[in-house]
């Protein structure tokens, strides 16, 4: 089994700054990472959800996808260029674990500790849906 971006760049960055870095953007991003293709098999990144497609390069840098090839532009019948991409089955792992054993503060059901306190309001917005929850509502 070959050594994946992902594991190496959890790896070497594990313990610094670039490693909480990437604990916290899977941590702040739980509910686009839930739509990530699983691995093993090839996708088209035009084909993904519109969020993935969003943030492609985001994601690949992280090594939680990777380009794996492309399909070239066919004019005569109107279809763009698409790139190939896998995503690293090692950061879908570490994923699902991060997903699996977190759950929602926030009676919407994301999945996400951002939220801020909103001034002047007994309310806390959530930052993922922008939804203003009563702050007794919140499972702190």
């Amino acid at each position: 089994m070959h050594d994946s971006h992902f594991r190496h760049y959890h790896y070497v960055c594990g313990d610094d700054m670039s490693g909480k870095d990437l604990y916290e953007y899977v941590k702040s991003n739980k509910n686009l990472l839930t739509e990530l293709p699983e691995p093993g098999e090839e996708w088209e990144g035009r084909d993904a959800p519109d969020e993935i497609k969003k943030r492609l390069d985001a994601l690949d840098n992280r090594g939680i996808i990777s380009k794996v090839g492309h399909i070239p532009a066919n004019g005569y019948r109107g279809i763009p260029a698409a790139t190939l991409w896998e995503t690293d089955a090692d950061a879908y792992e570490y994923i699902q674990e991060k997903i699996n054993t977190s759950s929602s503060i926030t009676p919407c059901d994301c999945l996400t500790t951002n939220i801020r306190n909103e001034a002047n309001t007994e309310g806390i917005t959530c930052l993922n849906c922008d939804v203003v929850h009563a702050k007794e509502d919140l499972a702190l």
